[in-house]
């Protein structure tokens, strides 16, 4: 009867954190906010000011694996791996509860809760290197659309778009919207291309570009615009 209560309460909470659409890690956090003593100094007072505190711990592991579901193109999927991780933490506390282990209930509910974030995070690596691969080909047929004729390099991005694949085509789409409907600068919009992908050749190929929005000659020759590379 105590595990059919504790599962029924279990679920609940899940379907209130649904409803509301909260983290379990932000709902902490607040909570950890709220009842820690509140420091009135001037030093304190500062430093949150300045609001530059890197996240770390659970938090750093949730944007994680959100910002990978997300350059994926797979961010659809967040709200199911978190409705997943909640019944794994309900899976946890039945199995520790059968055991009539009490000390294991929080050690198997937080460890089976945090797997699937964690098995996101693992299979980074994978995701890199599809990255790489995605993003070799997509600066190849780029920049051959670009040097040909008198394309520029939003025209030649736009007729290639079709043949990109994610989590390249997500970048590239972004920026077209930012240079097409927001910024006409196109040079500052390369910049903020720059952002979408943590990759050093992409980022040469970028400012190679850039420098081509200066020089037309540079165009012409092919070399600022990372033939060689792309």
């Amino acid at each position: 009867m105590t595990i059919l209560i504790t599962i029924a309460f279990l679920l609940a909470v899940t379907g209130s954190f649904i409803l509301l659409s909260l983290s379990p890690f932000t709902f902490f956090e607040g909570l950890a906010d709220y009842l820690r003593p509140q420091k009135t100094s001037m030093k304190s007072k500062i430093r949150k000011s300045r609001k530059n505190k890197q996240p770390k711990g659970l938090k750093l592991l949730f944007l994680e694996t959100r910002e990978i579901l997300r350059v994926t193109g797979k961010s659809g999927m967040f709200t199911a791996l978190c409705i997943l991780s909640m019944l794994l933490f309900v899976v946890g506390v039945m199995i520790a509860l059968s055991m009539k282990n009490g000390y294991l209930v929080p050690v198997l509910a937080a460890g089976l809760a945090l797997l699937p974030f964690y098995y996101v995070k693992l299979t980074a690596g994978r995701h890199k290197k599809q990255i790489n691969t995605e993003l070799e080909t997509a600066l190849s047929i780029i920049t051959t659309s670009y040097l040909r004729g008198k394309n520029t390099i939003i025209r030649a991005i736009e007729e290639n778009q079709p043949y990109l694949n994610p989590p390249v085509a997500e970048v590239f789409r972004n920026f077209l919207l930012q240079a097409k409907l927001i910024n006409s600068n196109t040079k500052e919009a390369l910049e903020g291309l720059k952002v979408g992908i943590d990759n050093s050749v992409f980022h040469e190929w970028v400012d190679a570009v850039i420098a081509c929005q200066d020089d037309y000659n540079l165009k012409a020759v092919g070399y600022a615009c990372g033939v060689g590379r792309a």
